[in-house]
């Protein structure tokens, strides 16, 4: 098993509305490992927030763009993994 990396991500709190008048997300962890040749990505969930685009979406998970990490993979020494990573679901 791979040792668990941990990155910030923001996540907006509990009952923030979408749009530009939503509160400012904190950093939440994170979790990038590689476990028997996957790459294993562990964000929290958050309550489903419109999003910023379309509003046609509801987002339950995201790093709020591209989060580099720690993370090299074999053969590649010194190339960092960097994650963009949305989860939604249809309005």
């Amino acid at each position: 098993m791979g040792t668990a990396l941990r990155f910030p991500c923001s996540v907006n709190p509990a009952g923030a509305a979408g749009g530009s008048g939503h509160k400012p997300a904190r950093k939440e962890p994170m979790q990038v490992i590689t476990k028997d040749g996957h790459l294993v990505i562990s964000v929290p969930l958050q309550t489903p927030t419109p999003s910023k685009s379309s509003g046609k979406t509801l987002v339950v998970a995201t790093t709020h763009g591209n989060t580099k990490t720690e993370l090299e993979l074999p053969g590649h020494p010194g190339k960092k993994v960097i994650i963009g990573l949305n989860a939604y679901i249809p309005r």
